[in-house]
């Protein structure tokens, strides 16, 4: 019994990577748009915060009325704004977020190891706001996923990569 190889090379395979690379590029832009319509506001609920496990803010740990919670962080946020919602106080930073880019990299086209993508918010400069008084890093809690986002992120870029290698 003979054993057979064969070798494929030549503009075929290009043609093949290049499909395979321009289809990821796309799933991860319609993934990155996805993010950025669907999940980044969730960003800024309570909800949010306690899936994600943020650090307490100041004054959480103290019950409403005390006098510790009035003069606390989050006791005058409650007094002037209204609201607990982490990651925002006036709303600058969450309509700051509406200006948005997303760059996809397909690993196929870039000869990595793994596909990306990258929402950039130019505008949203109170992310890398730090205060002196507390070691809370905004950036990374806006940054972090929780897992029902990740299976849900996955999902979109797994039906859009699919769709879009049917389309070629």
């Amino acid at each position: 019994m003979a054993a057979f190889e064969a070798l494929i090379s030549g503009d075929a395979v290009h043609a093949i990577r290049d499909q395979v690379g321009l289809a990821a590029a796309d799933a991860y832009l319609e993934m990155g748009n996805h993010f950025h319509d669907h999940l980044k506001d969730k960003r800024f609920t309570e909800e949010h915060a306690k899936a994600a496990k943020f650090a307490p803010r100041d004054g959480d740990e103290f019950a409403v009325g005390t006098k510790e919670f009035q003069k606390s962080y989050t006791g005058r946020k409650v007094k002037r704004k209204k609201h607990r919602r982490p990651l925002e106080y006036s709303g600058s930073l969450r309509r700051s977020t509406e200006s948005h880019r997303v760059d996809p990299m397909s690993a196929v086209l870039t000869g990595s190891d793994e596909g990306s993508v990258e929402i950039r918010y130019p505008d949203a400069r109170g992310l890398n706001r730090k205060s002196k008084h507390t070691e809370i890093d905004m950036r990374k809690e806006f940054l972090r996923i929780i897992p029902r986002e990740e299976k849900e992120l996955a999902d979109v870029f797994d039906r859009a990569f699919e769709r879009n290698l049917e389309k070629e």
